[in-house]
């Protein structure tokens, strides 16, 4: 009886199936001994990264999240204790210490509706040369503007092209200044 059953396989083919198993594009690249254990076989490492999906992140760090937003650190506690950034509890299971780690869910919301002038300034090359009087003068209010923390606002507050939008506002207060001297 012709079967594809285990002990119609050779040993070499019964011992490597559950590993090539993982993934059609990982395969054995060879064997570093005439033995058939695992202890020597040799993987592609390539194809071992693919055959694993990737870990998606439980959060990120407090410093990793002011960088990301161009932050401080009490901007960053300030967002949380409004509920606009969520934070979460983690123990490190090496260390065992507790940190506390921005989720990735709350972290994308915020730079989906919100946004610093650092980030701004990130976002765009023809943003560099912005400054919060600028964002100023196109008549721009933060949701968040005390002292010591960084100021916060909105996308949907912020004109198409800035940057065109204040050149505009430049030439017409000149034109402005040229009428008042005549």
């Amino acid at each position: 009886m012709h079967g594809d059953s285990a002990g119609d396989r050779p040993k070499k083919d019964r011992i490597l199936e559950p590993f090539w198993n993982i993934h059609t594009k990982l395969k054995p690249a060879g064997r570093l001994s005439d033995s058939f254990e695992l202890s020597g076989l040799l993987i592609n490492e390539v194809d071992l990264r693919a055959a694993f999906p990737p870990r998606l992140r439980n959060g990120y760090t407090a410093t990793e999240t002011c960088k990301k937003l161009s932050i401080n650190f009490a901007t960053l506690h300030r967002l949380r204790d409004e509920g606009i950034l969520e934070q979460r509890r983690i123990k490190s299971a090496i260390s065992r210490m507790t940190n506390y780690l921005v989720t990735p869910d709350s972290l994308a919301a915020f730079e989906e509706q919100y946004f610093s002038l650092g980030m701004l300034r990130g976002s765009n090359p023809a943003y560099k040369e912005l400054r919060l009087i600028d964002l100023d003068r196109l008549k721009l209010r933060p949701i968040i503007d005390e002292t010591g923390l960084r100021r916060i606002y909105e996308w949907r507050d912020l004109p198409t092209d800035p940057v065109r939008k204040l050149e505009a506002m430049a030439l017409e207060e000149a034109a402005q200044v040229e009428e008042e001297m005549q």
